[in-house]
């Protein structure tokens, strides 16, 4: 199942982006933003940035619900270190509008700690950034949304250790 075409538009970096969506296989969904250029009589497009579209499965979901049970800020931190495999964390779900849990988490410091480490390059992809725009939708209103990136999320809660974190993590990836 795919959105509506115009659905995704806030992953444009720049309302003149275009995108690109490469769905022909299904366990293969990509969306590429790409910015049109022009030399003499030729038109090409370069990508900006490409977002991996991953199906959730059923153990995914679980530990999705399980975010909603914890209680604190530590059991957050405890359920994201004790998962065996931190990929879920980095793959983009229509479910979630496009977002992963890394953009999500972004307000918690010991979560992005864990997750943007070296001890987890092995997951992460320079064709498939983790930190990008994502749609979120406001709490006094479900038709309106405001769209923010994992930093904006860390600086409204004031995480400068998850900030810190997520600089290192551009500057390497």
């Amino acid at each position: 199942m795919i959105h509506s075409l115009d659905s995704l538009s806030f992953l444009k970096p720049e309302s003149v982006n275009f995108i690109n969506y490469q769905c022909q296989d299904y366990n293969n969904r990509i969306i590429s933003i790409e910015q049109e250029w022009t030399t003499g009589t030729e038109t090409r497009y370069v990508e900006v940035y490409k977002v991996k579209i991953f199906e959730i499965t059923l153990r995914e979901l679980m530990i999705l619900m399980s975010f909603y049970i914890c209680k604190t800020q530590s059991d957050i931190v405890t359920l994201v270190k004790s998962q065996p495999n931190p990929r879920f964390f980095y793959k983009s779900f229509l479910e979630l509008d496009g977002a992963n849990m890394v953009s999500i988490l972004a307000f918690d410091s010991g979560s992005m700690e864990h997750l943007l480490s070296d001890d987890n390059s092995e997951f992460f992809n320079p064709l498939y950034p983790v930190i990008y725009r994502t749609k979120v939708p406001k709490k006094n209103n479900n038709k309106s949304f405001f769209y923010y990136t994992a930093i904006d999320n860390a600086l409204k809660n004031n995480q400068v250790k998850a900030i810190n974190f997520m600089i290192d993590y551009i500057s390497k990836y």
